[in-house]
C-alpha cells in the first residue's frame, strides 16, 4: 500500500492528493528507469493507484481540469485494452459531465460500455454501491451521509 492510498483511505483528503501528485511526477520523471527495471510491473501498478487517487481527488476538490488531466494520464498508461483503461475512461466520462462537456461523456461513456444503455447502468449501477459501501461506516456520526446512504439504499439492494 502506497502512501497515497493511507491517506486517501485514513487521512487528510489533501495531504492523500498531494502525496499522489508527488508518486505522479517520480513516475514521470524515472519512467526509463523504472520501465527497464526488473520490478516494473509494480511501479506500473503503484502509478495507475496514484494516478486514479489524484484523479478523484482533483475531481472532488473542484479541480476539474487537473482531474481530466489525470484521466487523459490514466488512459494512455493503462494500454490498449482491459478493465484499467475502462475504468480510467469511465472516470473520464464523470469528469466530462461534471465539466458541462455532456455530449462528449455520453459519447464517451457509450464507448466504454460497447454502446448499450444497460451495461452502462450496470457499471454506474456499481460504482454507487462502492460509494455507498465507503460512507455507510461515517453515517453514525454524520447526519448528511446517513441521508446520502439512506437515499442510495434502495439503489444498491436492488441488484
Amino acid at each position: 500500500m502506497t502512501n497515497a492510498e493511507v491517506l486517501h483511505r485514513f487521512g487528510d483528503p489533501d495531504l492523500a492528493v498531494a502525496s499522489a501528485d508527488c508518486a505522479i511526477r517520480q513516475y514521470l520523471n524515472k519512467s526509463a528507469e523504472i520501465n527497464a527495471s526488473a520490478g516494473g510491473s509494480v511501479h506500473i501498478d503503484r502509478f495507475r493507484r496514484a494516478i486514479a487517487i489524484a484523479s478523484e481527488l482533483h475531481a472532488a476538490g473542484g479541480r476539474l481540469h487537473l482531474a481530466l488531466q489525470v484521466d487523459d494520464m490514466a488512459v494512455r498508461a493503462a494500454g490498449l485494452a482491459g478493465a484499467t483503461r475502462g475504468a480510467a475512461r469511465a472516470r473520464e466520462a464523470v469528469h466530462l459531465r461534471a465539466d458541462g462537456r455532456t455530449r462528449e461523456a455520453d459519447e464517451l461513456a457509450r464507448d466504454v460500455h460497447g454502446g448499450t444503455d444497460a451495461a452502462l447502468a450496470d457499471d454506474l449501477a456499481g460504482r454507487l454501491r462502492g460509494v455507498v459501501l465507503k460512507l455507510r461506516p461515517f453515517a453514525p456520526v454524520d447526519a448528511g451521509v446517513a441521508a446520502v446512504v439512506e437515499e442510495c439504499h434502495p439503489f444498491v439492494s436492488s441488484r
